[in-house]
């Protein structure tokens, strides 16, 4: 088992003969409106209701948040517990690792630093003011983005 509030983890048994009451989780779409020093504000698209939540809850992950976008609420007792990104996020290269001619047999990846100071790796063919997706959980490149 796992508190989702602490994130402790136990080990515990039970009987075949017990009950044991599994945890409903609701899902909620939610704009990100802006944030101030230590919290979030969010909306409720369904009520239009906004409502802060501590920063913390997306640790690292707060460098990827952009106005407007739609993050999706997990909800236990109408209780934020987690917020998640959407799974690809567009982002700027503001400056990447030239290419050295000859290096092709090395790693086809290489250095970039996003408008966000995200430090990620990516093909040789970005350039700097390229717009690619990466990928929320890992920060992998996943594509240069099509517009």
């Amino acid at each position: 088992m796992r508190d989702l509030r602490s994130g402790t983890k136990t080990n515990e048994r039970w009987r075949t003969s017990e009950d044991i009451e599994k945890v409903s989780v609701e899902e909620i779409n939610v704009p990100y409106l802006f944030s101030d020093s230590e919290n979030l504000t969010l909306m409720n698209n369904e009520s239009f209701d906004q409502f802060t939540i501590k920063k913390s809850i997306l640790g690292k992950k707060i460098d990827l948040l952009e106005d407007g976008m739609i993050l999706v609420a997990e909800l236990i007792n109408n209780e934020i517990f987690n917020l998640k990104l959407p799974r690809n996020i567009k982002v700027e290269i503001e400056s990447a690792d030239a290419v050295v001619k000859g290096q092709t047999v090395s790693s086809s990846f290489k250095n970039a630093v996003t408008t966000n100071n995200i430090k990620i790796l990516v093909p040789k063919h970005i350039k700097d003011g390229d717009k690619v997706l990466i990928n929320s959980e890992n920060y992998e490149y996943v594509e240069k983005a099509k517009d």
